[in-house]
């Protein structure tokens, strides 16, 4: 019995070696697995930051393209405001020439007035200068006749 007990006590020792080896290789295989793990973290890890990253550059863009929208509705608004006021100065640069062009035509009025007066003036004095020569011209007829008659006057 005990030859039995020492062949069952060897082919226990041999299931015993058997399930330590396979134990070990369990563990190692687990420990791989394990590092496994550990690189799929890491690679996961890594990949939601390139999200993160890829999420807040998206954003970044986002607010950039808004930021412009806003700028360029912003330079429309100008541009229509610089428009009205070219608008405006263009009206206002029109009623200023009407009325120089007005102002242009009376002062054209009040030269050619002017003018007509000057005329009228001149036509006055040499009129006056005219009857002026012809009374002076007349007065010394008379003084003549008067001196001749006088003359005579005294001859007799």
């Amino acid at each position: 019995s005990t030859r039995g007990g020492g062949s069952h006590s060897s082919s226990q020792d041999e299931q015993t070696r058997a399930a330590l080896t396979a134990l070990e290789k369990a563990v190692a295989r687990a420990e791989e697995l394990d590092s496994e793990l550990a690189k799929v973290k890491m690679l996961s890890t890594e990949a939601i930051g390139e999200r993160d990253e890829s999420v807040k550059n998206a954003q970044d863009v986002d607010m950039q393209l808004r930021a412009l929208q806003t700028q360029m509705g912003h330079a429309k608004e100008a541009q229509a405001g610089t428009e009205r006021t070219l608008a405006q100065t263009k009206e206002e640069l029109g009623a200023l020439l009407a009325s120089g062009a007005a102002l242009k035509a009376d002062l054209e009025g009040e030269r050619q007035a002017g003018a007509a007066l000057r005329a009228a003036l001149k036509a006055a004095q040499d009129d006056g200068d005219t009857r002026l020569k012809d009374a002076a011209a007349a007065g010394t007829r008379r003084a003549a006749q008067e001196k001749a008659l006088g003359e005579k006057k005294l001859a007799e």
